[in-house]
């Protein structure tokens, strides 16, 4: 069963959703997204979002099964995730962006992103990781990732 409500509170946009799972094999649990964004007068989007999913591990150090769960089913490793943003044109049909996805458990991610409109039915993106914080959070320190994509469509 799941809600959704969304709208405007003085400005910010905001949003709740969620759900309620039972289970017949599992343990039922509770998942829920609550966020707000707003759009500054230069055209900077700010966003912030927190997620709770009741299915995961409180606390590290986290069983194989969260991190499983993460690899198939793209499930958060980590009961509770907040994330905060940034985005703003950079020049015409270029866009930069920088995230910053944490967990309670003390582990981070920065994640600058680049987006690129090459035309109408063409994009390129890269976007980066990097992690730090607690050794055995959600993201252990020291990880880096670099990734670019082109789309095309059609």
């Amino acid at each position: 069963m799941g809600l959704e409500l969304s709208g405007e509170l003085l400005g910010l946009g905001v949003w709740m959703e969620g759900n309620h799972n039972w289970m017949r094999r599992e343990s039922d649990f509770a998942r829920f997204v609550v966020g707000a964004d707003y759009t500054l007068e230069g055209g900077t989007y700010l966003l912030g979002e927190a997620l709770y999913n009741g299915r995961a591990e409180e606390d590290a150090p986290y069983p194989v099964h969260d991190w499983l769960a993460n690899l198939y089913y793209g499930e958060p490793v980590g009961r509770w995730w907040i994330l905060t943003g940034a985005q703003h044109d950079v020049w015409p049909l270029v866009a930069g962006s920088l995230y910053l996805f944490s967990s309670p458990d003390g582990s981070f991610v920065f994640n600058p992103r680049l987006d690129v409109s090459i035309s109408q039915d063409a994009e390129l993106t890269a976007f980066g990781g990097v992690t730090f914080g607690d050794e055995n959070g959600s993201f252990p320190p020291g990880l880096t990732a670099l990734i670019a994509r082109a789309t095309v469509y059609f």
